[in-house]
């Protein structure tokens, strides 16, 4: 854009001001009576629509004999069946709850009735989730990379070894129709040798602590897709790994040094607890 000469001032007092003017006249928008009613008739159509999408979806729930619960994060999916399968890191809920004990040793109910704690350990109003709030969560078609944790000998029953816990967990992700974009892993090798024994066509991989030559070997022999090593693997068997046609994702590189080692290494992914950090390092990359 050209302007005469002797007028760039102007202009630029004039956008100065016109900037001014909207920093109060938008938020004005936002406040009106107009704007709340209009927002308030779009909000209760949309509820009016998502009740009778739900209700479809519990019809058709109830025909396989599983319940569909609504909760306040979203829709929790809720097979009637014993045995449940909660989102938790640990074994006991002590160190992420207000509650204390095993996981194992509880109800599902009992599980969601405990609050999350903040990074200070105050409880939140936040229960443990459910798969489906998981997947809520996560927008489009990104990636889930489901762990999934054998209790260790404290907590462990008959009920929650590996067998019950892969198939209730293929159960619900077939329900939830994401098998496509999930990543099923393991530490323990019954588990991952289970999915692709029920599943043979879902992703799996093989976690390990101790990523050397005997890792891909070991994922190999279990038919494994691919293996998350931690930080400590080396190019060498990063690539021999993918000689083999297995794929390398890699997990605790949470700085931006740690995740540019491991693109320099050849990995096929990072699960990391910073994305944001990866995906401002990413967006750099030529």
């Amino acid at each position: 854009m050209k302007l005469p000469a002797g007028t760039a001032n102007r202009f630029k007092d004039a956008m100065k001001e016109m900037v001014d003017d909207l920093r109060v006249a938008v938020p004005a928008l936002f406040q009106s009576d107009d704007y709340r009613e209009k927002r308030n008739a779009i909000d209760a159509e949309f509820e009016e629509l998502q009740d009778q999408a739900f209700e479809g979806l519990r019809k058709k729930a109830e025909e396989h004999d599983v319940a569909i619960l609504r909760t306040p994060m979203g829709f929790g999916l809720v097979p009637t069946s014993d045995g449940q399968v909660i989102v938790m890191h640990d074994d006991t809920l002590d160190r992420t709850t207000d509650c204390t004990g095993c996981v194992s040793a509880m109800t599902f109910d009992e599980v969601r009735a405990c609050r999350l704690l903040d990074g200070d350990g105050n409880p939140t109003d936040q229960s443990p989730p459910d798969l489906l709030e998981v997947y809520a969560a996560v927008f489009g078609n990104s990636l889930v990379n489901i762990e999934m944790k054998v209790n260790g000998d404290s907590c462990a029953t008959p009920e929650t070894g590996a067998e019950p816990l892969v198939r209730k967990v293929l159960e619900q992700v077939i329900a939830l129709n994401v098998a496509g974009r999930t990543l099923f892993s393991s530490f323990d090798e019954e588990v991952v040798e289970l999915v692709k024994t029920i599943r043979s066509g879902f992703y799996s991989a093989l976690v390990s602590d101790d990523p050397g030559e005997a890792l891909i070997v070991r994922a190999l022999e279990l038919q494994q897709d691919a293996i998350h090593p931690n930080t400590s693997i080396t190019e060498a068997t990063v690539q021999a790994a993918l000689e083999a046609g297995l794929q390398v994702n890699v997990f605790g590189a949470n700085t931006a040094e740690e995740m540019q080692a491991q693109i320099d290494n050849g990995v096929t992914g990072i699960i990391t607890d910073e994305p944001g950090i990866l995906a401002d390092l990413i967006a750099t990359e030529p």
